[in-house]
């Protein structure tokens, strides 16, 4: 999974499998009804043969962005790597309960470089469908159509910033208001 090295390969499976784990291992199971986190809906298009796709790569700004376009089944799948690197001082505000002595703000320099996929699939005919996963902390979020659904986690890195999918529609030219 390293994000440097251009690749045509969809990772959407790999990605797939890892962020189960991560919500297994969270939660002990699938977080809610096995309706809650419709895997299934990203799981046909993981499996896809994609040998009658055109492939094309490009860079724009923090974004790689693969695609892969079959005209005649009306089908294309973006695969957008986003590296963000955070480099700033978060402060935490302390209140003692206790008492009205208020402690001083603790500061912590947060350094660290987020790695995301963001997937969009278009058919042409069914409600767009994006799923977004980082390298490390799993599935941010997916939505069908205008229905997005966000995981529950109990940690949360400080400090971690996301990709802006407005803008990842906009470089891909998919962006509807």
């Amino acid at each position: 999974m390293i994000f440097s090295q251009p690749t045509d390969t969809l990772h959407l499976a790999a990605d797939l499998r890892k962020d189960k784990a991560i919500l297994a291992e969270e939660h002990g199971y699938y977080v809610g009804q096995p309706s809650k986190y419709h895997f299934e809906i990203f799981e046909k298009y993981a499996k896809l043969n994609l040998t009658n796709c055109k492939y094309s790569r490009k860079k724009v700004g923090k974004h790689v962005i693969n695609s892969w376009k079959n005209v005649s089944a009306h089908l294309t799948i973006f695969q957008v790597q986003s590296v963000i690197e955070v480099d700033t001082i978060f402060e935490f505000e302390s209140l003692n309960v206790n008492s009205v002595h208020k402690a001083p703000n603790e500061k912590y320099h947060i350094k660290a470089t987020f790695y995301y996929r963001s997937y969009i699939i278009d058919d042409g005919k069914k409600p767009q469908l994006v799923y977004m996963s980082e390298l490390k902390s799993g599935l941010l979020q997916y939505s069908v159509g205008n229905k997005v659904t966000f995981p529950i986690y109990e940690d949360i890195p400080i400090g971690q910033q996301y990709p802006n999918l407005k803008e990842i529609l906009k470089v891909i030219g998919m962006y509807r208001e």
